[in-house]
């Protein structure tokens, strides 16, 4: 992707983040109800990206949001290739200590830029 491109594509993105990635954890999140004592559940991608900041490599860790009908951890296919640097548009951004936390548009596929 060129410059241009680069540029014009994180201006129209509005909050976005970009980074290399260094890989997936995808699980399935369960409980039990306490109103109606049913289980709960649903499955859930976190990705890890690292980006410099003022010299230093920083983590963070990106939440993707899964359709409904994803109920196995196995149908998630991770697409991403590590060590490259992807472009991703974030819904939110948050910092709790250290941590850095974001969470990834569903509708915005991420942009691989080098």
């Amino acid at each position: 992707m060129k410059t241009e491109e680069l540029l014009k594509t994180m201006l129209d993105l509005g909050l976005c983040f970009s980074g290399e990635y260094r890989g997936s954890q995808i699980e399935r999140v369960e409980w039990v109800d306490k109103v109606d004592g049913k289980a709960k559940g649903f499955v859930k991608a976190m990705h890890l990206f690292e980006f410099g900041v003022g010299g230093s490599v920083k983590s963070i860790r990106i939440e993707q949001p899964l359709p409904k009908t994803i109920e196995d951890p196995k149908q998630v296919e991770v697409t991403l290739q590590r060590g490259k640097r992807y472009l991703l548009q974030l819904l939110n951004l948050d910092k709790n200590r250290d941590n850095i936390w974001g969470r990834l548009n569903p509708e915005f596929e991420p942009v691989e830029v080098g």
